[in-house]
């Protein structure tokens, strides 16, 4: 599931706003140093978003796939550029929204009869 780009989230059911709900909860209540799937922009101006967070910083990229875990965490899959140290990240107040996505569970994952054994 995708979430950001869009105005709203419509297309969702209630179950599954209530998951995104949660996630975007979680997530709020990360505080502190910039968090992978957060927006940076570098000293030349460019815009990048934060692809990796280490002990001593954060490695940035241009573009990637942003997972959504249940936790408010991000999973990024792309390419990076090398870590920047955290004594160069300020915050500038500003908020943009990002593009992420999450898995939904499957009604019928739960039915599927195990290997070997009947189905029940």
């Amino acid at each position: 599931m995708t979430i950001g780009f869009r105005t709203n989230n419509d297309h969702l059911d209630d179950r599954d706003r209530a998951i995104l709900d949660e996630r975007i909860a979680a997530r709020e209540a990360i505080t502190g140093k910039p968090r992978v799937g957060d927006f940076v922009i570098m000293p030349n101006g460019i815009e990048r978003r934060c692809s990796y967070a280490w002990d001593d910083g954060m490695q940035t990229s241009d573009g990637g796939s942003y997972y959504l875990c249940t936790n408010g965490n991000v999973s990024m899959s792309g390419s990076l550029y090398p870590s920047q140290l955290w004594e160069y990240f300020r915050d500038t107040l500003d908020r943009k929204p990002g593009r992420f996505w999450f898995s939904l569970p499957r009604p019928y994952d739960s039915q599927l009869p195990m290997l070997g054994r009947p189905a029940s």
